[in-house]
């Protein structure tokens, strides 16, 4: 069984896939698909077929820990989780832990403000905190006209040492100095990152 986050699909809702909230699960030769509409800490799922809906919640949850409720009133499904702690801090005191923005992605974002609303994780790593994931719509809050964006402490993970030491090491500290890159661009120096980041291990 494979969970992806569904970044492009015609006929899923445009707004949901923007906002991160549609998945798919991929069963030998089945796909199946869910969606979550979220109101504050509330999600409520709209799927294709009920198989899988705990283990893709548990997804959806662990890439949204401010989410704590979920329901889905057609299949009778109600699961819940603690309730984590948010708070705002100045977007400026940041510390970046990538160092390219996907301007596809700022483009798909782009009319969806409520997305500024969505809290972030960040770490305290050497008394910065910084920014885990949601690069793109801290950007988005910036040029909008924000001055603070909820967070929540989460712990960081996987190669993300490696990305803050190559953020700073090209001096960029902020979501203002990362540049804006096409899609295609983003996909290949990711991919190009990450197997040079974990060969180095």
């Amino acid at each position: 069984m494979e969970i992806v986050r569904i970044e492009n699909d015609p006929f899923l809702n445009e707004k949901s896939i923007a906002l991160g909230n549609c998945y798919k699960v991929n069963v030998k030769n089945q796909s199946y698909f869910y969606e979550f509409i979220i109101k504050g800490n509330y999600a409520t799922i709209e799927c294709s077929c009920p198989l899988f809906l705990e283990e893709v919640v548990k997804q959806h949850q662990l890439e949204h820990k401010w989410v704590t409720e979920y329901r889905s009133e057609t299949y009778g499904f109600y699961m819940s989780f603690e309730e984590i702690h948010t708070f705002k801090l100045p977007i400026s005191i940041l510390q970046v832990s990538n160092v390219f923005l996907n301007q596809k992605k700022l483009d798909q974002i782009t009319k969806y403000e409520e997305l500024v609303h969505y809290p972030v994780p960040v770490a305290i790593i050497e008394d910065e905190y910084v920014i885990l994931n949601g690069h793109h719509q801290i950007f988005l809050a910036k040029e909008l006209g924000y001055k603070m964006i909820d967070v929540y402490l989460d712990k960081p993970k996987g190669l993300i040492y490696d990305y803050i030491y190559l953020a700073k090491e090209q001096n960029i500290k902020t979501v203002c100095d990362m540049k804006k890159i096409s899609n295609e661009e983003y996909t290949s120096l990711k991919q190009q990152l990450d197997d040079l980041f974990s060969y180095n291990k």
